[in-house]
Order: C-alpha cells, then sequence, then structure tokens
C-alpha cells in the first residue's frame, strides 16, 4: 500500500521511490520518538539524541542501499511495541 499510493497518483517511479523512502524514515524517526517521549517526556535533549541515535547506527544502513522494507517496519514495529509495553506496565504498578 506504501509502495502503490504514490503511483496511484500518477508519480514517476523514481518520484514514488523518493516519497516511500521518505515515508519509511520519517516513520522511524517518530517510533524512537514515541518510545523516547515515554521513557522522559520533559528532557528535550534526551528525545533529541535518543532519536538520533536510532535512526542512523550501521545496522539499519545496509537496509537503505537494498531498500529492506521488512527491516524497516519491524525496526519501527519495536519502538512502538516497547512505548506500549511500558506504558501498560506503568499503568500498572500505580
Amino acid at each position: 500500500l506504501i509502495d502503490a499510493l504514490p503511483s496511484i497518483f500518477g508519480f514517476s517511479l523514481q518520484v514514488t521511490q523518493k516519497i516511500v523512502y521518505v515515508f519509511w524514515f520519517f516513520m522511524m524517526v517518530f517510533s524512537a520518538y514515541i518510545l523516547a517521549h515515554t521513557i522522559n517526556s520533559e528532557s528535550r535533549i534526551f528525545k533529541l539524541t535518543s532519536v538520533i541515535l536510532y535512526q542512523f547506527n550501521f545496522f539499519i544502513l545496509q537496509g537503505w542501499w537494498i531498500g529492506e522494507r521488512t527491516k524497516f517496519s519491524a525496526y519501527i514495529a519495536f519502538p512502538l511495541v516497547l512505548a506500549i509495553f511500558l506504558k501498560g506496565l506503568l499503568l500498572k504498578l500505580r
């Protein structure tokens, strides 16, 4: 669906690929930010540092060269699942 939507709207193949890569990039940033906000909602420096370190690392670098969407989706889902788990755990402890 993510790959098909830009194509349906009439974008060329190159523009479609650019849109899809930007989508994956920002979804990784968004999911890391959600986890960082769940852990420490007051510190802006913590959130910025954790998002940058999560986004730019050598584990995900190979995925950008060949466009591993499965790796990207797992990389996006892990912080979201962990944030939901931590929120549930914190609510249970109260």
